[in-house]
């Protein structure tokens, strides 16, 4: 609903737990707050926490009318009426609301329900909601004195009942099996076919047949504790039916025409291929003598006239030490593993140093993750070292190891380690100088490259001069990471832009441009590898297309040529702004992919609701490390690009 709509409707529930004379109900309580939650979250129901009410369970038969005719007299468009707790039956047939003190001899305790039928029927609400959860609730779609059915007898008003008028409802500890059905089916939407054929997912909103359809479907042949969970009871009067009760979390919006986007992925994929290099970046031969290119001011640093330097315990330097042919390979080993190499051309302050192994291997990896704020980086980076520290990368025949020790356990105290007890990872701090994150010394197919890790704060990218952010030039590969909240149309994210401050999805990401300007271009392409990993991809997870790479285990084998890239591109394409495919435009190879680094929605204002559980994290690191000849597959092709 509007805003406006939203101000102009109230809530009243009443929902008893506990009870003097009958049985307690203690998943009552929990279904109140599970349903109060779905009212007023704003990609659902969008009622505002003012306009719903929750009756405290110790009240009175009056406590609870008197909140009905002042939520009835307020509202002008919707009045939604919730009880649950026991029910049981008056002199006259009709059905009984229990409240604390009610029992069957003692039936003036508890609520009348013809008393709240005129209530109701009086209210000037444009749309009127009835729900009663409790045994024999069927009882309301009946009149009393004819004992026949009716329907309810208020113009636009519907009526919703956990059981038939013979029939007891259950109610387990977490809360009662109706209205957590509800509950959980307004919270993810509604998908799939309806009775009339069409698609739920191309419906924007969920009128109260649509609910109970899919409601009836979810209860069908459903057992607890041995006993059959009874069909829910709808009647209506005057398009009851179809008074619009809340956004349907599961909307895609029009259908797709994802062959369209496929063969446009195809194209463009197409065009580049024969470009393609032998090697993730075209670097001139070195020259004579041993070393590497030093990632930071991107000038060979030659290890025959470089000096490595020894630390003691506190970070002290000690004297320098010397490594020849004619040292030992196990003493050269360890001396290597300690020591630092201070690039002889780096100025005082310049940048920082690095572990003498990096040059001590083969040619070396730099991965630079780009992206705005709060799109995820360090939080995916997290995940990734925790999916390989869990030894996810062996299976496919790749070991890793620190780079250096004390950088390595830094990160894991700050990082990782909050990661893995659900608590946000802190905010990429400015950097002052070239500095890398982390770095690890990955051994496959043969090779053993050192790998560095970028994760630079964005605002760095503006700050400070030119010349201390040219090392990202040279990266050799990037992660590009695409927030959902930024980038993608939904009522589902339309919540988390109004956390973020984001009153419509972006056109595209400035950091992806900035990256993507800067770095040199032979023919019409990029010579480096880049990835797309569209994190918090758990909140696009109703997608069926979505979710089923979510599930998909990592493999080397898994899907064909390019599908999940072709996948990504296609629902990004249909979703987004062809902006955020720039790296895919750009790039000479590139993949992409969904990942999840926490398998559940984001935290803006603390920590994460549960430990995280990671999906396919690693997936754009693997199309990184295929690309520089760390997997040792036949056709490396089959990881998507």
């Amino acid at each position: 609903m509007t805003p406006e709509e939203g101000r102009a409707s109230r809530a009243v529930l009443f929902g008893v737990h506990a009870f003097r004379h009958l049985a307690d109900l203690t998943g009552v309580q929990h279904s109140l707050v599970a349903l109060k939650n779905v009212l007023t979250a704003q990609d659902v129901c969008a009622l505002p926490e003012e306009s719903c009410e929750i009756v405290p369970a110790n009240a009175p038969p009056g406590g609870f009318l008197d909140a009905l005719e002042d939520a009835a007299e307020a509202a002008e468009h919707l009045l939604f009426v919730y009880y649950a707790g026991h029910g049981h039956h008056g002199t006259d047939g009709g059905l009984l609301l229990a409240t604390r003190n009610s029992s069957v001899r003692r039936s003036y305790h508890s609520v009348e329900y013809e008393t709240v039928r005129p209530i109701v029927a009086g209210s000037r609400a444009r749309h009127k909601v009835v729900i009663i959860d409790c045994c024999w609730s069927g009882l309301v779609h009946m009149d009393a004195a004819t004992t026949e059915a009716t329907d309810f007898a208020v113009p636009g008003t519907c009526v919703l009942t956990s059981a038939a008028a013979t029939e007891k409802s259950l109610c387990e500890p977490e809360g009662s099996v109706f209205t957590l059905a509800l509950t959980t089916l307004l919270r993810e939407g509604v998908s799939g076919p309806l009775p009339d054929g069409a698609a739920a997912e191309l419906l924007p909103q969920l009128t109260m047949d649509h609910v109970y359809d899919a409601l009836c479907a979810r209860l069908a042949g459903r057992e607890v504790a041995g006993r059959k969970v009874p069909r829910p009871r709808m009647s209506a009067r005057d398009a009851g039916h179809r008074i619009p009760i809340a956004l349907n979390r599961a909307y895609v919006g029009k259908p797709a025409r994802l062959e369209t986007f496929h063969a446009e992925y195809e194209r463009v994929a197409a065009a580049r291929r024969h470009r393609r290099r032998a090697r993730v970046v075209p670097r001139l031969p070195p020259p004579s003598g041993r070393g590497a290119e030093c990632p930071f001011c991107l000038r060979y640093v030659d290890l025959g006239t470089s000096q490595l330097v020894q630390r003691d315990e506190r970070g002290y330097e000690s004297a320098p030490v010397v490594v020849d042919d004619a040292t030992h390979p196990v003493l050269r080993h360890s001396i290597v593993q300690r020591s630092v190499l201070r690039c002889p051309h780096a100025e005082p302050g310049g940048h920082e140093e690095l572990p003498a192994s990096y040059f001590f291997h083969d040619e070396p990896l730099s991965i630079a993750l780009i992206g705005s704020p709060a799109t995820g980086k360090t939080t995916l980076l997290a995940a990734m070292i925790a999916q390989i520290e869990d030894g996810l990368l062996r299976p496919m025949g790749l070991t890793c190891a620190p780079l250096p020790a004390s950088k390595y356990k830094s990160f894991q105290d700050y990082f990782v380690r909050p990661y893995r007890e659900g608590r946000q990872a802190p905010i990429t701090p400015p950097a002052g100088q070239p500095s890398y994150t982390i770095g690890l010394l990955v051994t496959g197919g043969g090779r053993t490259r050192p790998v560095i890790f970028y994760d630079i704060d964005c605002g760095t990218l503006w700050s400070i001069p030119s010349q201390k952010t040219d090392f990202l030039v040279g990266s050799t590969a990037f992660v590009f990471v695409l927030d959902p909240i930024q980038a993608f149309r939904g009522a589902a994210l339309e919540e988390w832009r109004a956390i973020y401050g984001t009153e419509r999805p972006l056109p595209g990401d400035p950091y992806f441009d900035l990256m993507i300007d800067a770095l040199p271009r032979q023919s019409d392409h990029t010579e480096a590898h880049a990835t797309v990993a569209v994190a918090k991809s758990d909140l696009l997870s109703s997608d069926p297309t979505v979710r089923r790479w979510l599930a998909t285990r990592l493999a080397l084998d898994s899907g064909e040529p390019g599908e999940e890239s072709r996948d990504v591109y296609a629902y990004t394409r249909h979703h987004g702004d062809m902006d955020w495919l720039k790296p895919f435009h750009h790039f000479s190879r590139c993949t992409l992919h969904f990942v999840s680094a926490t398998g559940g929605p984001p935290s803006p204002h603390g920590d994460f609701a549960s430990r995280p559980t990671p999906q396919r994290v690693l997936a754009p690191l693997l199309s990184i490390f295929s690309a520089a000849g760390l997997l040792d597959m036949a056709d490396s092709s089959r990881l998507g690009w």
